[in-house]
């Protein structure tokens, strides 16, 4: 717990503080497996129900406080803009599913910026629910089904297979899968509970004392080097890396188990590291959100005075470390072990208390979901507008989108709309454009997909859209438009070439890539006539919380109009229209989203961005019309 709590607090010399979560899961795994074993010894069967009692008394009391906690802090600290987001994490913390929720909504948990969710780290916790609610069953099922000395073998061929799929799964440009998925993790349980099923089995095999120790020292050495040296971003971590953390971990507690009055045994049992380790289950509740939020509060707090503290990483380590320590002790004392060993709580049945703890969640779920549902004055600001498009399979089963046509009238010009999420968050925009002069409006902006598919080396997603987009363009050029407007803020991204070497952002060989297919696009767009415009990359601006006033002085709010990383991408736009010049327009609303070459979250007193990059509805609107006089100024007819 205490190297998780210095790799959150980003403390450079300790880079693998991360595996302290890989710690966690080898020794749940073996305390847990070791209480099944135990009670089927004792009693030739496993109580399921008397279980999962246990475990709703010891964990969902102080989760239920932080949830609610966090949630109220959010309503009062963070902006609107980001409750909806929040709710949803409220939702599946609740229901144990948060790291598959991050998997879902594609997620990268290594980005970490001002607007972080402070229930982002419950993603551990919920593989371990989802640990408990499985394992037992899975237990109890092997109990009974076999002899007990192939079950180490199953359970660690298990663990073998958890390993090779996080070497499948793993993708350099965002390893959030298979960092957070439960078939990716669960090798660190399994190896834990491999050790509890080995330890338990007849064996003939007494190991000397040098060797118990050996064992135990190197292991401590290997999980010590692990935390000091191995990045989050190492490809070995991913590929067998966890898996020998694991078992080196293994090998302590083996050595401990074989060896109680060890010297390691004993640095072990000092009393500092004893009441952390009894109080890590609430230490790990509350170290991020105090993280996430200091600065926040800070800044709320004392204004000025706070944004200078804010921005010194010292001070937030020092009063986060502070509030979670403070916030952990009455987690402990008030709430857990008094739920916990209070003899009203021991004294239900294990029905009533799976039953009780039930009520509670739904009961603060409604509780905190109502506390960030969105006032709906508000709403257009922090909601993406949408094209309402269905999606559809085409004739080899590739799910595209239907794309929507807009008050379409028989001889009305077409214009249509190509890109990514971006592209389709300017519908509104558009709409009212195409409205205005009566023209047909085809929306065929797909999300997280390039105009220019190929395989990329960051996100997920793009091997569906190697085969949607063109089918898409079909089916865009069906409607023979007379304007083809495209934004796609996926062209800059890394891709692979031919020979799998990435090809690096603003590289000769990624631009020349990124031209060479535009080049070969453009044709087919304009084969029947049309006009392209290509709209020229925004940078990002500044994160939502800028948009409060306290926030103005804050240096990661001042988000520059002009980013080296963007120019020389629109350089490549640039000469591509000059190629077809009687075919290709670029439009640049760096200027309009950009004001005073300050790209900030709100302006002329709306919401434009609501994520730094995706317009909220009511952004859109605003921007329609600046964007018809981009449209106008480049020499589009559009009253034709």
């Amino acid at each position: 717990m205490l190297s998780v709590l210095a790799y959150h607090l980003d403390f450079p010399w300790l880079p693998g503080g991360f595996l302290g979560v890989d710690i966690f899961f080898v020794l749940s795994g073996y305390l847990i497996t070791s209480l099944l074993l135990t009670e089927h010894a004792r009693s030739g069967a496993i109580g399921l129900a008397r279980f999962w009692a246990r475990r709703a008394r010891r964990l969902v009391p102080a989760l239920l406080v932080m949830v609610a906690v966090v949630a109220l802090a959010i309503s009062r600290l963070r902006p609107v803009t980001e409750w909806q987001a929040r709710s949803s994490d409220v939702l599946w913390v609740l229901l144990y599913g948060a790291n598959w929720h991050q998997i879902a909504t594609s997620q990268d948990y290594f980005v970490r910026w001002a607007g972080a969710s402070p229930l982002s780290h419950m993603w551990s916790i919920a593989i371990e629910e989802q640990f408990y609610i499985a394992w037992p069953f899975i237990m109890a099922v092997a109990l009974r089904s076999g002899p007990r000395r192939w079950l180490s073998s199953a359970v660690l061929a298990a663990a073998g297979v958890s390993a090779m799929l996080s070497a499948l799964v793993y993708d350099a440009g965002n390893s959030t899968r298979a960092y957070v998925g439960t078939d990716t993790r669960a090798q660190e349980l399994l190896v834990g509970a491999a050790l509890a099923t080995l330890l338990r089995s007849s064996t003939s095999w007494v190991p000397g004392i040098g060797h118990v120790a050996a064992a135990g020292l190197g292991g401590a050495l290997g999980v010590l080097i692990g935390i000091v040296s191995l990045s989050d971003a190492s490809p070995l971590y991913y590929r067998g890396g966890a898996l020998l953390v694991s078992v080196a971990l293994a090998a302590v507690i083996w050595s401990i188990e074989q060896l109680p009055h060890s010297r390691l045994s004993r640095l072990l049992s000092l009393a500092p590291l004893t009441w952390t380790g009894r109080v890590s289950y609430g230490l790990y509740l509350w170290h991020w959100p105090a993280i996430v939020l200091t600065p926040t509060v800070l800044v709320k707090a004392f204004g000025g005075t706070g944004l200078a503290m804010a921005e010194n990483r010292f001070s937030v380590a020092a009063i986060a470390v502070l509030v979670t320590f403070t916030a952990t002790a009455v987690s402990y004392y008030a709430i857990e072990r008094p739920i916990r060993h209070g003899s009203v709580a021991v004294a239900l049945s294990p029905r009533v208390v799976i039953a009780t703890a039930t009520v509670l969640i739904g009961a603060t779920l409604a509780g905190t979901l109502a506390m960030l549902v969105v006032p709906p004055a508000l709403a257009a600001q922090v909601q993406q507008a949408g094209t309402a498009c269905e999606k559809n399979m085409d004739s080899t089963q590739v799910e595209i989108p239907t794309c929507v046509v807009v008050d379409s009238g028989e001889g009305r010009p077409v214009l249509a709309v190509m890109g990514d999420s971006v592209a389709k968050s300017m519908h509104p925009a558009f709409a009212t454009i195409a409205k205005k002069y009566s023209w047909t409006l085809v929306a065929a902006a797909h999300n997280h997909c390039t105009v220019a598919p190929r395989k990329l080396a960051w996100g997920t997603g793009w091997e569906s859209c190697m085969n949607a987009i063109p089918v898409i363009q079909r089916q865009v050029l069906a409607h023979r438009p007379t304007l083809v407007v495209v934004s796609d803020n996926w062209l800059p991204v890394e891709s692979y070439d031919d020979a799998g070497v990435v090809r690096q952002r603003n590289s000769p060989e990624h631009l020349a890539d990124i031209e060479n297919r535009l080049n070969g696009l453009i044709p087919q767009l304009t084969a029947e006539g049309a006009l392209v415009v290509l709209m020229r990359f925004t940078p990002e601006s500044a994160a939502i919380e800028c948009a409060d006033a306290k926030f103005a002085g804050a240096a990661h709010c001042k988000a520059p109009s002009v980013t080296p990383r963007f120019e020389h991408y629109n350089q490549v736009l640039d000469r591509v229209a000059r190629r077809y010049s009687s075919k290709v327009r670029t439009i640049d609303l760096s200027d309009v989203v950009c004001p005073n070459g300050q790209c900030t979250p709100k302006v002329d007193g709306v919401i434009l961005r609501f994520d730094s990059l995706h317009y909220s509805a009511e952004g859109a609107s605003w921007l329609s019309p600046r964007i018809e006089r981009k449209l106008l100024e480049s020499g589009i007819q559009l009253g034709i």
